[in-house]
């Protein structure tokens, strides 16, 4: 997860800043998403995480995740047509990234 670029020959290394939103309303699994993304991201400090939990209304926000290079939003077991309200919420930002200079995967 380390960027790099290169410029005049020197390549400049900077820590992403990764938000992860977690979507799955089972203790048990937050806590293993956890694990992983920390696993997989966060190897010798190659980003930043911040965890969003948006089944317990931890949403993230265009104010409160401007200083993050990307989101990873995780699957979940709940369906679509439960319309839960932390599902509209989280659409609605989703919605509102259009314009965001930040990246959704």
């Amino acid at each position: 997860a380390v960027v790099s670029t290169q410029s005049t020959g020197i390549y400049n290394l900077t820590i992403m800043k990764l938000g992860i939103i977690t979507c799955d309303g089972n203790e048990k699994w937050t806590s293993c998403y956890e694990s992983i993304c920390n696993s997989c991201f966060w190897r010798d400090g190659d980003a930043d995480l911040e965890f969003f939990h948006a089944w317990k209304g931890q949403l993230p926000t265009i104010e409160n995740t401007k200083h993050l290079d990307a989101l990873v939003a995780l699957g979940s077991a709940h369906m679509v047509e439960e319309n839960l309200d932390w599902m509209v919420d989280l659409s609605n930002f989703f919605l509102a990234l259009e314009n965001s200079p930040i990246k959704l995967l």
